[in-house]
């Protein structure tokens, strides 16, 4: 939501300084928040096709009266509305929708602009205690109005409805909602009506780059994939969309966990400002990718697994038409790809023809590394007899079992087929888009949120280290009309933030105020180089600890360990040299103190510069998860 950004005060953050004992001349710097574009020059934009008129925070400003009961406590469906608005996320079983809510007997008349739209389209579902609802919608007056009508139950689920707009419509166009007068026992039913939108299709000759798809990709690391020299080819249907794009060769996620990391993706911020972490999810008061390409004229649609992402407290919902959560039949546990392609697939093929923007979270190759048939047994060793088994290979498990190296390699053998898994899914969602005609026509952005750790430096899994291993992450873009930009690398040091300024970059789009990442779009387009500039990442919990920061300088990387967000004796630096020592096992610091003294100084402006953790943090409740989520996330190993 579009609110004036928190700033660290000017005073505040000298008396930080002052107690940290760094001299004054480095002040100015440190309170300096750079947003710019990090190139100069023209970047030659991305041309759309057609558009999605969204009408619903319209038509929520114009109904009038005292609002229905509130649905939920999930994140406003509007911008500047507070939690009593009728305009709101509606939850239906796992599939959440932007809702406009009405009474029975409620009638809602407002005029639109058609804007050339084909189609008015939307979704209708009745709440509350009522058996069912009456729905009556039309487009126009008299005898010339085009009507949709139709009785909903309470047990329904969304239904899709939409209506032709008139040929002849004019500039303004007669837009009513009515719902039947209520019964005795119907006085408590509401009508919510989902994401109304005008759909103008493009033009035969207007296919453009109109859609915009955010696959991401649960715990891959960048090393396991063909793209960054893996000797497997775990992923060649992404290696061929690598082929004809572009990859950024040094690319991190902005944290080990995938709240954090996830929300970066969506918000351009850093972890200590958008503060999804701690239990805590993005503050309401952050704008998402998704609410400025909603606004923008794009449909907006989710498909999740994660319930680090999914639970609806951690309002990750903010900004999408719909937001479907995808648990898994597996008892909660680790919902296949197959699963999301299951309930996606047959929408795309449906709604093709509308821009959307959609954003996928796939969870394999989290662990339990268990590729399903078809792919178990494509890497394994078929004489390895030792304890590791598929449902064994979560962190409290394999610190148990894991001996000896045959069963590391077991392990990751085990992994590389689940990535395998993964890259067949995303391939199938590739075909699909290729079969209803908008492949070419679709911005593909592909990014991990971490990667996993394999007892490199003595761990399983991720969080609580900043190693290359679990924050280096595939990112991968490829553009619609491709000629000319085939198979192309940028060597610069990128991060999982420069995703959504980067999007709307491409489209000429302003960020929201207060955005932390960077915009790559001109490098993307060639029209500039991408500037040289240090890399900043955070892993900050209240465990002991649980202060870790890392600053990537070039082939420098330093990590700043600490027990609270201070500079005392209790404070580690480690000094890696990434070139002559990619796996971070010989620590310089001792040897090269003088580099350790300028990236520390860096390390803090930059900390102090994205922002450090409000105090509120420490006394908001965590968000309430519901017992299907927390078993979900207990199976897949979190403890939260």
């Amino acid at each position: 939501m579009r609110i004036p950004n928190r700033e660290t005060s000017g005073s505040a953050t000298l008396l930080r300084f002052a107690a940290l004992g760094i001299v004054l001349a480095t002040v100015a710097a440190a309170v300096t928040t750079t947003t710019e574009k990090t190139v100069p020059g023209p970047v030659s934009l991305l041309e759309r096709g057609g558009r999605s008129t969204d009408l619903l925070c319209q038509l929520a400003a114009l109904q009038g009266g005292p609002p229905p009961k509130r649905e939920s406590k999930m994140a406003p469906a509007c911008p500047n509305t507070g939690p009593d608005s009728s305009a709101r996320v509606v939850p239906v079983g796992d599939d959440r929708r932007r809702s406009l809510v009405l009474r029975a007997g409620d009638r809602l008349e407002a005029e639109i602009a058609p804007g050339g739209a084909q189609i008015l389209r939307f979704w209708v579902a009745t709440r509350g205690l009522g058996d069912e609802l009456e729905v009556r919608i039309s487009l126009g007056t008299g005898a010339d109005a085009a009507v949709w009508e139709r009785r909903l139950a309470t047990h329904d689920r969304w239904v899709d409805g939409e209506i032709a707009v008139p040929p002849n419509a004019g500039p303004k166009l007669r837009f009513t909602v009515e719902t039947s007068a209520p019964r005795p026992r119907d006085r408590d039913a509401r009508l919510a009506l989902a994401a109304p939108r005008l759909i103008r299709a493009p033009a035969k000759d207007e296919g453009g780059a109109r859609n915009i798809l955010l696959y991401v990709i649960d715990t891959l690391r960048a090393d396991h994939t063909p793209m960054y020299g893996y000797e497997r080819n775990t992923m060649p249907r992404l290696a061929a969309v690598a082929q004809q794009g572009v990859v950024f060769d040094r690319a991190y996620s902005t944290a080990a966990r995938t709240r954090p990391a996830t929300a970066s993706a969506l918000t351009g911020l850093y972890p200590s400002r958008h503060h999804a972490r701690l239990g805590m999810g993005i503050e309401f008061d952050e704008e998402t990718l998704a609410e400025t390409l909603r606004d923008a004229g794009w449909s907006t649609w989710a498909y999740v697994t994660n319930g680090n992402v999914f639970a609806p407290r951690y309002a990750f919902e903010q900004g999408f038409d719909r937001f479907h959560t995808i648990r898994g039949v597996r008892l909660d546990n680790h919902a296949r790809t197959g699963e999301i392609n299951e309930r996606m697939l047959p929408m795309l093929r449906e709604y093709a023809d509308e821009p959307f923007f959609l954003y996928v979270h796939a969870i394999d190759p989290h662990s339990p590394y268990d590729p399903p048939a078809g792919f178990a047994g494509r890497y394994r060793d078929p004489s390895y007899s030792g304890p590791v088994t598929p449902a064994g290979t979560k962190s409290a498990i394999l610190a148990q079992t894991v001996e000896t190296d045959a069963d590391t390699a077991h392990v990751r053998d085990l992994y590389d087929e689940d990535i395998l898994y993964q890259d067949s899914m995303f391939g199938d969602l590739l075909d699909a888009l290729d079969e209803v005609g908008v492949l070419d026509e679709t911005l593909i952005v592909v990014v991990a949120d971490h990667g996993d750790e394999f007892r490199e430096h003595g761990g399983w899994e991720h969080g609580n280290r900043l190693f290359e291993e679990q924050i280096r992450i595939p990112f991968v873009m490829s553009l619609p009309n491709r000629e000319g930009r085939e198979g192309r690398r940028i060597k610069q040091l990128v991060s999982l933030a420069d995703v959504p300024q980067t999007v709307l970059g491409l489209y000429g789009l302003d960020a929201p105020p207060g955005v932390q990442g960077r915009d790559l779009s001109a490098a993307v387009m060639r029209t500039a180089a991408l500037a040289d500039q240090p890399l900043y990442s955070e892993e900050i919990t209240q465990i002991p600890g649980g202060d870790i920061r890392t600053l990537i300088d070039g082939r420098w990387k330093l990590i700043r360990r600490a027990n609270q967000i201070r500079d005392d004796d209790a404070t580690k630096y480690s000094l890696y040299d990434l070139e002559a020592d990619p796996g971070e096992f010989a620590d310089l610091g001792p040897l090269e103190t003088n580099r350790v003294e300028q990236m520390r100084v860096e390390l803090l402006r930059q900390s102090l510069a994205i922002g450090t953790p409000r105090k509120q943090d420490d006394e908001k409740t965590p968000a309430e998860l519901d017992e299907r989520t927390r078993r979900q996330l207990r199976a897949l190993g979190y403890a939260e």
